[in-house]
C-alpha cells in the first residue's frame, strides 16, 4: 500500500515538473482576453520558481520514505492508554476492503482531475499550468506531511492492537497525520477552486471534496491504518495547503482575478 502510494505521488510530481518545463514553450496569449469558447489561463508559471518548489518539496517527501528503516524505530507493543479515550475504539479495527477502497479513492482523487482537465481544455498551455499548480500543491502538502510523520512517529491502530503483520514495520509508525486524507483533500480542493474561477460558482466540486475527504477518512479508520484525529488533521491541512500553495506562483490572469484572503500581502490566488 505504501509503495503504491509513493509511486502515484512520484508520478504526479514528475508530471508537474514536465508540465512546468513545457509550459513556457507552448504558445499562449495570456494577457489577451480569451476568445468566445476558449478556456482562458488562470496561472502564470515560472519554471525556476515553481520547478524548485516542486523539486524541493517532492524530495522532502520521497527521500525520508526511502530511509524510514533508519529514521523510525518500531517501539510497540504499546500501552493503549497512550491513545485518547475518544478514539481508542479504533484499536482493533482491521478491514482489508476498507483499506483497498482508501487506495482507490486516493488514486481517483490524484489522477482523475488530471485526466478530466485534459479532456476539458485539451493539450494546451492551460492544462500544463493547471497541472503544475496541482502538482505543486500535492508536493508541498507531502513535504509538510513528512515533517510531522517522522517527528511524531505515532503508531497506527493495528500496531497498538499488537498485529504481528505490522508490529515491527517502520511504516506502521507514521500515523499522524493521514497522507491519504491530506492528499485527497489537497488535490480536490485545488480542482474546486480552479473550476470556480474558470467556470463560475458551482456547488458540486465542493460536495466532491467533502464526500471524498470523509469517505477516505472512514475507510482508513475502518482499515486500522489511522485514528480519527489523524484524518481530521489531514482534512484541515489539505484544505489549507490547497488554498495557500498557489499563492507562491506568479501573478494571476486576468487582472479581474479574485484576491485570496488566505494569501499573504503581495501574493494572490487567481
Amino acid at each position: 500500500m505504501a509503495k503504491a502510494r509513493t509511486s502515484r505521488t512520484t508520478f504526479v510530481i514528475a508530471l508537474g515538473l514536465l508540465a512546468v518545463a513545457a509550459a513556457p514553450a507552448v504558445p499562449r496569449a495570456a494577457d489577451e482576453p480569451a476568445a468566445p469558447g476558449q478556456v482562458h489561463s488562470l496561472y502564470r508559471v515560472d519554471p525556476w520558481v515553481d520547478g524548485a518548489i516542486i523539486i524541493v518539496s517532492g524530495l522532502g517527501y520521497l527521500i525520508p520514505l526511502q530511509l524510514e528503516h533508519v529514521l523510525i524505530t518500531p517501539r510497540c507493543p504499546c500501552d493503549r492508554n497512550e491513545v485518547p479515550g475518544f478514539e481508542r475504539w479504533a484499536i482493533g479495527l482491521n478491514n482489508y476492503t476498507a483499506g483497498l477502497l482508501a487506495d482507490i479513492t486516493y488514486s481517483l482523487a490524484v489522477a482523475g482531475p488530471l485526466i478530466a482537465n485534459y479532456f476539458l481544455v485539451g493539450p494546451t498551455h492551460v492544462w500544463l499550468e493547471d497541472t503544475t499548480v496541482l502538482a505543486e500543491a500535492i508536493a508541498l502538502s507531502g513535504g509538510l506531511l513528512t515533517i510531522f510523520k517522522y517527528t511524531v512517529q505515532r503508531p497506527i491502530p493495528r500496531a497498538y492492537a499488537n498485529d504481528p503483520a505490522v508490529l515491527h514495520v517502520p511504516a506502521s509508525y507514521r500515523s499522524f497525520y493521514s497522507g491519504h486524507v491530506a492528499t485527497v483533500v489537497t488535490s480536490l480542493t485545488v480542482v474546486a477552486w480552479t473550476a470556480r474561477l474558470r467556470y463560475g460558482e458551482m456547488v458540486w466540486p465542493w460536495v466532491v471534496v467533502g464526500v471524498a475527504g470523509l469517505s477516505v477518512s472512514a475507510e482508513l479508520v475502518l482499515s486500522g491504518g489511522h485514528f480519527p484525529s489523524d484524518c481530521f488533521v489531514g482534512i484541515l491541512t489539505g484544505l489549507a495547503m490547497a488554498r495557500r500553495s498557489p499563492c507562491s506562483t506568479s501573478s494571476p490572469v486576468p487582472p479581474s482575478s479574485l484576491a485570496s484572503p488566505w494569501c499573504p500581502p503581495g501574493t494572490a490566488w487567481p
